[in-house]
């Protein structure tokens, strides 16, 4: 085989080797209905606006987030915005395109599930188990159809972990943010081997006017829970 052949040859497998490399994730809006298993009820808190990971020209993931919020008290600072949620709240709803890991390094199935407000007890039972502790607990759309239906730390952690290999319930991380960034959504890698959404959404205290909540969910990576 003459030198020029391998030559080729070479540059054809390096060609190859660079084409497959991950195709990039970038962070973006549209307006887009909800999927359609979820329910009535909770269709009608839902914000038209779509937050989307795309990776390449496929979405990765698309969350849809409540148009406003229920929160307990008006946020101190946007540093505190996630302090002012209620527990097992309802955040919204997320359509996960392909299978992943949580923030567990459990399974995150694909498919449409609903996003409810998880904060881990400070009972001592918990402790420097993670950075924060503010989570986004994932449910099967299909389970969790009612806007009020889960109240308690308990029973939100039950119904997600209900059809789990690892009969934990499925998470995501959320991480407060100091500043608002420049473009809302915008991808974030607020700490070492994780990547996030920072995305904006409306909530309202009782008797008051909506505010503005901006926080980061993370998407890749993993915590010792």
């Amino acid at each position: 085989m003459s030198y020029l052949i391998r030559f080729c040859l070479l540059l054809s497998l390096c060609w190859g080797f660079s084409s497959s490399s991950p195709a990039e994730v970038v962070a973006k809006t549209e307006k887009k209905a909800p999927p359609e298993v979820v329910s009535d009820a909770i269709k009608k808190v839902l914000g038209d606006t779509c937050h989307q990971l795309v990776e390449g020209d496929k979405p990765l993931i698309e969350f849809w987030f409540c148009a406003p919020v229920p929160l307990k008290e008006k946020p101190e600072s946007i540093e505190k915005g996630l302090d002012s949620l209620n527990m097992a709240s309802l955040l919204g709803v997320v359509r996960i395109h392909k299978d992943l890991r949580d923030y567990r390094d459990d399974d995150l199935s694909k498919g449409v599930h609903t996003i409810r407000y998880g904060k881990i007890p400070s009972d001592g039972n918990h402790l420097g188990t993670s950075e924060y502790p503010y989570f986004a607990v994932l449910i099967p759309a299909a389970d969790d159809t009612e806007i009020d239906g889960i109240k308690s730390f308990k029973s939100l952690t039950k119904a997600s972990a209900k059809n789990t290999a690892s009969e934990h319930p499925v998470i995501m991380s959320l991480r407060p943010v100091k500043k608002k960034p420049s473009e809302v959504p915008s991808l974030a890698e607020s700490a070492a081997e994780h990547k996030g959404i920072v995305v904006s959404i409306s909530g309202k205290p009782a008797g008051r006017e909506e505010v503005e909540l901006v926080f980061e969910v993370v998407f890749e990576g993993v915590g010792e829970l």
